[in-house]
């Protein structure tokens, strides 16, 4: 798409606002599309949102035994003694 194209559809829904009359601008728009057609405006906000979340690890656990991790899982999440190790 190109620059000139994006700007046409970001003006044009601006100059068009919640009311036809540009009230509220671009946001007015977006607050109209989303009141009168949900589905378009959950593909916009699919489109903008980020697919993948990045996660930085600032601290690493090294455990030495099987018996060190059934300690550290066992508050969290009952019934691990019914999980058989292969």
């Amino acid at each position: 798409m190109t620059r000139e194209l994006k700007e046409a559809i970001l003006g044009g829904c601006s100059d068009c606002g919640a009311d036809g009359k540009g009230t509220g601008g671009l946001r007015g728009y977006m607050w109209k599309l989303a009141m009168e057609d949900k589905k378009t405006m959950g593909m916009l906000l699919r489109a903008i949102l980020p697919a993948d979340v990045k996660v930085e690890v600032t601290e690493q656990k090294t455990y030495q035994s099987l018996d060190e991790v059934k300690a550290k899982l066992v508050p969290r999440h009952r019934g691990f003694d019914s999980f058989r190790s292969a």
